[in-house]
């Protein structure tokens, strides 16, 4: 009792002047003492800061805007020049659709989309990767398995990917690429809407959309064996060509909602127009994929409310202008040099309200130190 009277006698300080307190000036007995005696009998308005005392001590951090989930839906208009409309109609009716495109054109980026915006968005989006697993695990990947239906296999079983796509799509990414062995159980799936997990005799229906991806020439491997004929037509009820980014219309606002969907317009990060110019220009021989990328290093690196422009690229994607930001040549050194004493030196403040980048600002600083 006696602790709590001294925390009745300190809290009678008032909140503001509690809070500028240590616990050891608050009690100078041990934590473990203070932490075993009972509560206090206070008024309702103060215990909220005697719980204060009792919590565990807490390490803070600034705080980084990582977002979870997209800020925004992906939009289809980027890629598919005005078909997109179709493309829900057709998924919606059941339609399976192969995509074709480069490596990292953004085809499970489409495929995403159209899930969002068809019937099928309720159930999930289940993707696989044809060329990354194993042909040794890729059918119990797909199909399932019961428990000790092979060696090695979880006590618990597995649902499969088959499954789990029940209600929503199944994206079959590079299935060019799926064992041959495997294409025929896949097309029974396909038919019959029914799977049977590895170990098992019972069969479980199944619903739902296929979607498949590749950039492989699939009536080519027809021709040489490597795919089954049955299968092309079942998976390629309507086929479409996603174009490689260089190509994608009104490709400075994908870049835009890519970088919003990253996070970048949360945390007050914009892009010049000569940076943004640059980047629209860029040949992007890795598609979406190396935008994506790229867009993500220059958000780890900038700070908020930055202002990026050119000079914060990779040497490989710079401008070819010597001055990646010609507003700043309307800034002589004196007044670079008065804004900098208006802010006390605080190179951020300075940078932003010369509207350019804090890196710009330290190379035009070291250029004019060389000189």
């Amino acid at each position: 009792m006696a602790a709590n009277r001294l925390a009745m006698h300190e809290l009678a300080l008032g909140a503001d002047q509690f809070g500028t307190l240590t616990f050891q000036q608050l009690f100078p007995q041990s934590k473990q003492v203070a932490n075993q005696v009972p509560h206090p009998l206070m008024a309702r308005n103060q215990q909220r800061y005697f719980f204060r005392l009792r919590a565990p001590v807490r390490s803070h951090f600034p705080a980084i805007h990582v977002p979870t989930t997209s800020v925004t839906s992906p939009d289809l208009s980027f890629s598919l020049r005005g078909d997109d409309k179709k493309m829900v109609r057709l998924l919606n009716a059941g339609v399976s659709l192969c995509i074709n495109g480069e490596t990292g054109s953004g085809k499970e980026y489409v495929s995403r989309a159209l899930h969002q915006q068809s019937r099928w968005r309720q159930g999930k989006f289940v993707v696989i990767n044809c060329a990354a697993i194993p042909e040794s695990l890729i059918e119990s990947e797909l199909f399932g398995y019961q428990p000790g239906a092979f060696t090695g296999a979880s006590k618990n079983g597995y649902i499969g990917k088959i499954r789990e796509a029940d209600g929503g799509v199944l994206f079959l990414d590079e299935i060019g690429d799926m064992p041959l062995s495997l294409q025929t159980r896949l097309l029974r799936v396909l038919q019959e809407k029914e799977v049977t997990p590895l170990g098992s005799s019972r069969s479980w229906p199944v619903n739902f959309a296929v979607v498949c991806a590749t950039h492989r020439n699939l009536p080519q491997l027809v021709a040489e064996g490597g795919f089954r004929e049955d299968l092309l037509y079942r998976l390629q009820e309507f086929s479409l060509t996603i174009p490689p980014l260089r190509e994608w219309p009104a490709l400075p606002a994908f870049i835009l909602q890519l970088w919003r969907e990253l996070g970048g317009e949360q945390r007050g990060i914009r892009f010049t127009p000569a940076l943004l110019d640059t980047l629209a220009k860029h040949p992007w021989p890795g598609n979406v994929r190396q935008l994506r990328s790229l867009l993500k290093v220059l958000l780890a690196l900038a700070d908020d409310d930055e202002v990026l422009d050119c000079d914060t690229l990779p040497d490989n994607y710079r401008c070819e202008n010597s001055e990646p930001y010609p507003a700043l040549q309307q800034h002589d050194k004196l007044f670079i040099e008065k804004t900098l004493q208006y802010f006390n030196g605080n190179i951020s403040k300075t940078a932003k309200a010369l509207g350019i980048a804090r890196s710009t600002l330290y190379r035009r600083a070291a250029r004019e130190k060389r000189q």
